[in-house]
């Protein structure tokens, strides 16, 4: 189906979820140890257990923020028209402000970032 679509090479991560639907504790160690020996990038779970919601939700996170960046950029009060702009484009993961302006620590695409410091004049 992934080849159909064009979706083959996109970059994914592999969750085989129910582990807990296997049998009692030795069996599910087993098949666990099976698929990690076969997928060894895999993540094996069940949705009913909290702490394995939590390492599948930052695996999640740190799947989708390889690549990012993370910079800090001005911003003076004569430009806070364009906040959106960064706002809808970064996460911004930090602001404070000064006389001039304010300061937002950025994450995002390189290209974003870069394109982003070319527009205010900081790259």
């Amino acid at each position: 189906m992934l080849k159909e679509i064009g979706a083959r090479d996109v970059p994914r991560i592999r969750v085989f979820n129910k582990i807990d639907h296997v049998g009692d504790t030795g069996a599910q160690a087993e098949r666990e140890a099976a698929l990690r020996n076969a997928y060894s990038d895999c993540i094996v779970m069940s949705a009913r257990r909290a702490g394995d919601i939590a390492f599948l939700r930052e695996a999640l996170v740190e799947f989708f923020q390889q690549g990012q960046v993370e910079a800090e950029l001005f911003l003076p009060w004569s430009a806070q028209q364009q906040r959106g702009r960064i706002f809808a484009s970064c996460e911004v993961l930090e602001e404070r402000a000064d006389e001039d302006g304010a300061f937002l620590r950025v994450r995002g695409a390189r290209e974003t970032v870069e394109k982003l410091r070319e527009i205010f004049g900081q790259a």
